[in-house]
């Protein structure tokens, strides 16, 4: 649903992956969506289709992809998931965690999947460091240092969507402080994020350092606190170099004669080689006499053969998706599909935890943002728990 830049690369994953295909491409322009299949060599045998609702009635597509503008979001994906089309939202997936709950409530109603379009979500490398993560000597995770940025021309600065107060107003935080922030979900909750115990932090304190208009921002950083010594700090901006880069600092337990670890990546949100990648985890033995000079071993861990994570993220979506519709299809509309806590239905109430959280602490960022750095307590904006039998 949509034409923009990004779609292109998810049309792509979608083709090349192994359990779904195109379908349809909607446009609000007719001409629009013929350039866009054109330059993107899809086969002239999909439908195409000059508006969104034409899309919504196509009884031969299971699920849309949408990648309109935020400020869009809200309307189109409930009317997605209210047609009983599975959702794959693109990122930042609402202009609040109220508007994405709503979202999230119309996806339970219709009993559809809702998946936010975060592809290093879906990346073999993330999974090594969950795994990482969950080793019991890695002791306990202090810091985490998270960049995404890159120099938009004058051009973007001046046209992009992503700079639109009409169109993106959460600017820079929504599109690529949102990748820093679920990195932060992930690494406190030490990799046990799929499992559902996904650790919110207790506050979030942040500034922007260039507005536009004094509504979308440019540049911005932030901390948020985790816990007692529990901190991330994240920066994100369209005025710097290209950078995406984290640190994360492990302290050990000196009781159990833990050393401590230093893990870090450059390229975590896009790979810069797209069928491999590699993070490094920096080993200290436990401190002796000069406990600050001290030299690490350096364990590099390195994935010679990586599927794309956006072809990884389509086969994950369409699975889950896939096994939503076996169900319904094998019980009767008078029950509920979700009887039991199951494997299926945990699967969907983690998509949409993780992206209500994410979008939380993103709605008290923006918050402490226009009070001008003002500390926001995030004990009142837990994101709710799906309903049962969601």
């Amino acid at each position: 649903m949509g034409c923009a830049g990004i779609a292109a690369k998810i049309v792509r994953a979608i083709n090349l992956s192994s359990n779904s295909k195109l379908a349809a491409v909607a446009s609000r322009s007719i001409e629009k969506a013929r350039d866009f299949i054109v330059a993107n060599n899809i086969a002239d045998t999909i439908s195409v289709y000059d508006s969104y609702e034409a899309l919504l009635q196509d009884s031969s597509t299971d699920a849309i992809y949408v990648p309109l503008p935020t400020s869009l979001h809200l309307e189109w994906a409930v009317k997605v998931a209210d047609s009983g089309k599975h959702l794959l939202l693109e990122k930042p997936a609402a202009l609040s965690a109220a508007e994405l709950e709503q979202i999230v409530q119309a996806c339970n109603k219709n009993k559809v999947l809702f998946m936010d379009g975060v592809m290093f979500m879906h990346h073999e490398r993330t999974a090594r460091i969950r795994q990482a993560l969950t080793d019991p000597s890695m002791g306990a995770i202090r810091r985490v240092d998270t960049s995404f940025s890159f120099l938009g021309s004058k051009e973007f600065l001046e046209t992009n969507i992503r700079t639109s107060p009409q169109g993106d107003p959460l600017g820079a935080l929504g599109d690529l402080g949102w990748y820093c922030i679920r990195l932060g979900l992930i690494i406190f909750s030490k990799g046990c994020d799929l499992d559902g115990n996904i650790k919110m932090p207790q506050s979030c304190t942040a500034v922007c350092n260039k507005w536009i208009n004094e509504v979308v921002p440019l540049e911005c950083e932030g901390t948020i606190k985790f816990g007692e010594d529990e901190f991330q700090h994240f920066n994100c901006s369209f005025l710097l170099p290209f950078r995406q880069n984290f640190e994360v600092c492990i302290v050990g337990n000196r009781l159990e004669n833990q050393g401590d670890r230093v893990i870090t990546c450059d390229d975590y949100v896009l790979p810069y080689v797209t069928t491999e990648a590699s993070f490094d985890i920096m080993i200290f033995p436990p401190p002796e006499k000069h406990p600050h000079i001290r030299k690490g071993e350096i364990e590099h861990i390195f994935l010679p053969e990586c599927k794309e994570h956006e072809i990884n993220m389509i086969e994950q979506f369409a699975r889950i998706a896939a096994s939503l519709d076996k169900r319904k299809a094998e019980i009767s509309s008078e029950q509920t599909i979700n009887a039991e806590p199951d494997t299926l239905q945990k699967e969907c109430e983690y998509w949409q935890k993780i992206s209500l959280a994410t979008q939380v602490i993103m709605d008290a960022c923006m918050n402490s943002m226009k009070q001008g750095g003002l500390t926001i307590d995030l004990g009142f904006l837990l994101p709710p728990t799906p309903p049962e039998n969601a």
